[in-house]
């Protein structure tokens, strides 16, 4: 299993933007899931040789790995006016007392959309 971490750090910035590759940024992980039980055993394998890797050649391999997914589509994105509608929507709900969907049901709607992937 991967050790879980408070922080990691963040090579790619400064070894792909040509400034010092020792100038490394602690990136913060707040409660980030664990996606390895939505793994299958052959990436489980693969993501454990990786981690045995020195942290410079584990940098390069993540680096690889991002550059290789396509770029997303982008959404129809929302105007400054549409987002400050929907927030005032959802204040004026929870000021009603409107609880919309409990913690378990869309953590449950989550891991769905993830294992659908």
């Amino acid at each position: 299993m991967v050790e879980e971490k408070s922080c990691v750090p963040l090579y790619l910035a400064a070894s792909r933007s040509g400034s010092d590759a020792n100038a490394i940024v602690q990136l913060p992980l707040t409660s980030r899931p664990s996606m390895l039980a939505f793994m299958n055993a052959s990436a489980q394998q693969l993501l454990k040789d990786a981690m045995a890797l020195p942290e410079t050649e584990r940098a390069d391999l993540a680096y690889e790995l991002l550059a290789s997914l396509p770029t997303p589509e982008p959404r129809s994105p929302r105007s400054d006016r549409e987002w400050i509608a929907e927030i005032e929507r959802r204040a004026h709900r929870a000021v009603a007392g409107d609880t919309g969907v409990s913690w378990s049901e869309a953590r449950s709607q989550i891991e769905d959309r993830l294992r659908g992937r």
